[in-house]
């Protein structure tokens, strides 16, 4: 064999060597295509993480809104709430002033006839004199009777010079009265509007 023939014979593949080259071929065109099993969880690992984050998300996005919408109404229910007491505190605070006015006037009637005497026209003058109220009268109109002390009703009316039920003697007294219209700001239900303001004084006058 010449040197030529036997390199010729060295380097022509063979029928083996192909099919080795083949199957080298194959694995690793398999190798390199099919894929990872442990990549196919840990992608689809992630694909679930990040579904359920993103449901986490929007649940937590409804959770604030309703809570949102829930904050609104109860401060709603509590603002209302609120300011009807303060409106009520300031109507029902003008007609307390009022009838502290009205109970003055009706004093003031009373004292002056405690110092001048029994005197209807001017008693009235006095009570309407006292306070600005533009609505204050003296009304009923003063009296003057004969009577015994009572503890309920002031004086209870006895002929004069009689003896009293709890000892003495009847004393002369001047039962001064006062009144005034206050209208409430607000209707209030089971409050009359408007509402009658009156006082009462008594006086003993000998």
């Amino acid at each position: 064999m010449t040197p030529s023939q036997h390199f010729l014979y060295s380097t022509a593949p063979t029928e083996a060597t192909d099919r080795r080259i083949q199957q080298k071929c194959r694995s690793r065109v398999l190798v390199d295509v099919v894929p990872n099993s442990a990549d196919e969880v840990r992608v689809s690992e992630i694909g679930m993480g990040m579904h359920r984050n993103s449901r986490f998300t929007r649940l937590s996005l409804k959770l604030a809104a309703s809570q949102s919408g829930l904050g609104a109404i109860e401060f709603a229910l509590v603002a209302g709430i609120l300011c009807t007491l303060v409106l009520g505190a300031l109507d029902f605070g003008v007609g307390f002033w009022e009838q502290t006015e009205v109970g003055n006037a009706a004093r003031a009637g009373a004292e002056y006839a405690r110092q001048y005497g029994f005197a209807a026209t001017s008693i009235q003058t006095a009570v309407t004199s006292a306070t600005s109220l533009s609505s204050i009268t003296a009304s009923p109109a003063p009296v003057k009777q004969c009577g015994c002390p009572n503890a309920s009703t002031g004086v209870t009316a006895y002929t004069c010079g009689n003896s009293c039920p709890g000892g003495g003697t009847t004393g002369t007294y001047v039962i001064v009265n006062a009144q005034a219209s206050y209208s409430t700001i607000f209707t209030w239900p089971g409050v009359s509007n408007p509402m009658t303001l009156a006082s009462k004084a008594v006086v003993r006058i000998d």
